[in-house]
């Protein structure tokens, strides 16, 4: 028997109150419910706390089956569907195991994948092209092996990135191959399929991929000029907005993308980004930079601020006129990664500031966005080790410990200058110590 679970995350708001509205995960039940309870005491009662309807689950313990869904009538089609013994059938029958090709089991993936997607028409054609690539749609998934994979993966390696002329990278080729894996572990999990394992495992072993190379690119102020005068030449002028706006708020392209004008709050220096990586909803600060230069975007103040699809900041972004300029391997993603990494060099930044500004929920995340490379690290920690050799210089001069006989030497005047009662003392101490020894040499 099929049921439905409503996955949604909870929400608590506050009527004319949106610097209030917060939004708990799924599991987060308790502390949002101790949140809403902590308005209503503190002058809020009619803070209300529900739960959305983003995000459904149909389960079938018998079948073994977990479909996500994206509307409650998604989800109750999907239930029906299972009610009926011939459609349960066809799902989980064994004799589909021989028949099922990757080019379907790739389709069923996006069926379900491609709706909780935040990009869902750029990851379909990005799924869709890798099948392509890759040449085994019609492959059995019972049939599939390392070999394949692995093919693919030399083939890969000896093409070329047009705007850089260099071979494609080991991240790219397993960033395309993460894909493919997700389609088959799907396949084995739904029952679809017989393989006991992955093959694309085996042909990342096999041929040595390594996917774990850090990227460490930060724009400097001559790249930051070459691509904003790159973007300026493109017929739509808001993908150098985008641009702009990425470097003094450290957002993601898709969050901005998705910005309402009503949204944005600049007496309160904050804007709340609806459209995030993980879900959940996320107040923006504002630095007076973020500030000025949304005052000056042209776009009209009832809709959204950047009124552009992502398609369009792909084909203002030209690769081979930013390498006629000199910048190699540069993207827009980039943008997001020199903002946090130049904040996190601002003497005096805490953790906490941080990960406000990246909207991430632990250090861990953050760190992949931190790119100093170890010349700038030794750069930071040396200059700061500089300052704190004189600082310390400074203060050693300032509170010396005058010797004993300077202070027998000292002037009412100059003991009573701030030179420490600290300093004094031990200074005392040591003329009685001295006095003490001089007398038991005499006896």
């Amino acid at each position: 028997m099929a049921y439905i679970e409503n996955r949604s995350p909870f929400v608590v708001e506050v009527p004319l109150r949106p610097d209030l509205l917060k939004q708990f995960s799924i599991n987060e039940k308790k502390a949002a419910q101790a949140y809403c309870t902590e308005l209503a005491t503190g002058g809020h009662p009619a803070a209300a706390l529900r739960q959305l309807e983003t995000k459904f689950l149909v389960v079938d313990q018998r079948a073994g089956l977990r479909i996500a869904a994206d509307t409650r009538a998604q989800a109750v089609r999907i239930q029906a569907q299972l009610h009926d013994d011939s459609a349960r059938d066809a799902i989980v029958d064994p004799s589909r195991h021989a028949r099922l090709t990757f080019g379907e089991a790739a389709e069923s993936y996006l069926s379900e994948r491609v709706p909780h997607s935040r990009d869902a028409n750029e990851y379909a054609r990005r799924v869709r092209a890798l099948v392509r690539n890759l040449g085994l749609a019609a492959v059995p998934l019972v049939k599939l092996s390392h070999l394949h994979f692995a093919e693919y993966i030399r083939r890969r390696r000896r093409q070329v990135t047009p705007w850089t002329g260099e071979p494609v990278q080991d991240t790219t080729i397993a960033r395309e191959l993460a894909i493919a894996s997700a389609i088959i572990n799907r396949a084995r999990t739904f029952g679809l399929t017989t393989l006991t394992r992955n093959p694309v495992v085996a042909a990342k072993m096999d041929t040595r991929l390594r996917c774990n190379a850090e990227r460490d690119r930060v724009y400097d102020e001559d790249e930051v000029e070459a691509i904003d005068a790159m973007l300026g030449r493109a017929k739509n002028a808001y993908p150098r907005w985008l641009f702009r706006l990425m470097l003094v708020t450290g957002c993601r392209p898709g969050s901005l993308l998705a910005l309402q004008w009503s949204d944005v709050h600049l007496d309160e220096r904050y804007m709340l980004l609806r459209k995030t990586k993980n879900g959940r909803l996320h107040k923006q600060p504002l630095l007076d930079a973020a500030v000025a230069l949304l005052q000056r975007i042209p776009s009209p103040r009832d809709g959204r601020v950047l009124p552009i699809s992502e398609e369009t900041v792909e084909r203002a972004w030209n690769h081979q006129v930013l390498a006629a300029a000199g910048v190699l391997d540069a993207h827009l993603y980039d943008a997001r990664a020199t903002f946090l990494t130049r904040l996190a060099r601002t003497p005096g930044i805490s953790t906490h500031v941080l990960l406000q500004f990246s909207s991430h929920r632990d250090m861990r995340m953050l760190q992949r966005y931190l790119r100093d490379r170890p010349q700038d690290i030794v750069a930071v920690a040396q200059d700061a080790l500089n300052v704190h050799r004189t600082n310390a210089a400074a203060a050693n001069a300032a509170s010396a410990v005058p010797s004993a006989a300077a202070v027998l030497a000292m002037s009412p005047d100059a003991i009573a200058a701030p030179v420490g009662v600290g300093a004094l003392l031990r200074a005392h101490a040591d003329i009685f110590n001295g006095n003490r020894a001089a007398s038991r040499a005499t006896a």
